[in-house]
């Protein structure tokens, strides 16, 4: 700045004695002074003004780069300060898992072993925090009122099956026993839902014939077994007080006892009680050589020279509400020759659910007519193993729909 200045001063003095020069010596001295001294000042001037420059570039690029360096100096330390921020909170965050993460898995396992059953291990309430002790002691407490309702529980259960299973044997007491069995080539596939059940079958013999039926009531299980022995105890008195070889009979008398012992004799509005069942009687006339049939919503499916016809019931139920008190049944009268084949179904088999071309589909009447057809020449033992295996490979691992019962019977030589 100082060279600035001082070129100035001299370049001003030169111009003065250049102009001063020009007024009063001429030309020739005026020029002699613009080449020795005005171009020379000139000169230094304009190299001090480019050392000035000069110098004032490197000042500026000198503060631009040490601006630059604390400018990176400054994000580094802001990744720092983040970095040590992040340490910490980890840190943290781990010391929050091991003060929390061991009381509730202890408390997780406590509830899981809970929820499995296994309730006679006491919950140990033992723990280094307070909040997760409270929480043990409340599953404790929770634990022995379970443990106390599954003991009672128990013992209920224990009462209900043991009832159930003396029901079980008063309705297999029931069934036709070893003297009262037809001496006829026959078989019962009889298999209830659950231990006891709405279907029965009866088989009473007598001098001149066998009197047969299969009963299906309403429902199944403990109500349906109910349903069941009172028909069956109606059946068995009904045949000695009423003609036996007139089954039509039999079931007007049947119908008119059911609905009277179920206080069912007329329909009415809001009535919760309206049970009953569908009958199927047959009566072998060994005199005559002839079966005589009679159904209420049941069919008698009858195979001779090997062609299968069904024999329909008349529509009428037994016992309920709906059905007239004074009903007449039909008979229907089937002459017999050896080799015939005779089979009574409560509709447990038919409604049964199976797999069936990758559906969930019945069995079926038609399906179960075609077999009985094609199995109706063998023996009558092999008959039953051939519908038992039929019928669990259709039901598969679907759950029993309703109680089954089939009964199969031939007329010998």
């Amino acid at each position: 700045v100082e060279n600035v200045r001082g070129g100035m001063k001299q370049f001003a003095a030169v111009s003065d004695k250049l102009l001063a020069v020009r007024e009063s010596d001429g030309w020739n001295k005026a020029n002699y002074l613009m080449e020795n001294d005005l171009i020379p000042a000139r000169q230094r001037l304009i190299e001090s003004l480019d050392l000035l420059i000069n110098t004032q570039k490197q000042s500026v690029q000198s503060g631009m780069f040490s601006l630059e360096e604390k400018a990176k100096q400054g994000e580094l330390l802001a990744w720092i300060v983040m970095l040590v921020v992040f340490m910490v909170g980890l840190i943290v965050a781990i010391m929050i898992q091991r003060v929390t993460n061991k009381p509730l898995k202890t408390v997780m396992a406590v509830s899981d072993r809970i929820s499995s059953g296994a309730l006679t291990k006491r919950v140990d309430v033992t723990a280094d925090y307070q909040e997760t002790r409270q929480i043990l002691i409340s599953l404790r407490i929770m634990q022995e009122i379970l443990l106390d309702q599954f003991s009672e529980l128990k013992t209920a259960n224990k009462q209900v099956m043991d009832s159930i299973g003396y029901a079980q044997k008063i309705q297999q007491a029931l069934l036709p026993q070893a003297g009262e069995s037809m001496d006829e080539a026959h078989f019962v596939l009889w298999e209830p839902r659950d231990l006891v059940g709405g279907d029965m079958f009866l088989q009473k013999r007598f001098d001149d014939g066998v009197f047969v039926a299969v009963v299906d009531c309403t429902g199944h299980g403990v109500p349906g077994a109910f349903m069941s022995m009172l028909a069956v105890s109606a059946l068995n008195h009904l045949i000695y007080v009423h003609d036996r070889r007139d089954p039509a009979v039999i079931l007007r008398e049947l119908n008119i006892e059911i609905k009277q012992s179920l206080n069912q004799q007329c329909e009415s509005e809001g009535d919760d009680i309206d049970d009953g069942m569908d009958v199927g009687l047959c009566f072998i006339d060994k005199i005559n050589q002839q079966v005589i049939f009679a159904g209420a919503k049941s069919s008698l499916m009858v195979v001779q020279s090997g062609e299968l016809r069904v024999i329909k019931g008349d529509k009428s139920s037994v016992g309920y509400r709906a059905c007239a008190p004074d009903y007449s049944y039909s008979n229907h009268c089937i002459s017999t020759q050896p080799g015939d084949a005779f089979y009574l179904v409560s509709d447990g088999f038919p409604d049964q659910i199976g797999v069936c071309n990758g559906k969930k589909l019945p069995f079926g009447n038609k399906r179960l007519r075609k077999l009985m057809q094609t199995i109706h020449d063998q023996p009558f033992d092999a008959q039953m193993t051939v519908l038992k295996e039929t019928l669990n490979t259709h039901q598969g691992s679907e759950s029993r729909r309703d109680d089954i019962t089939v009964l199969g019977f031939g007329i010998g030589a």
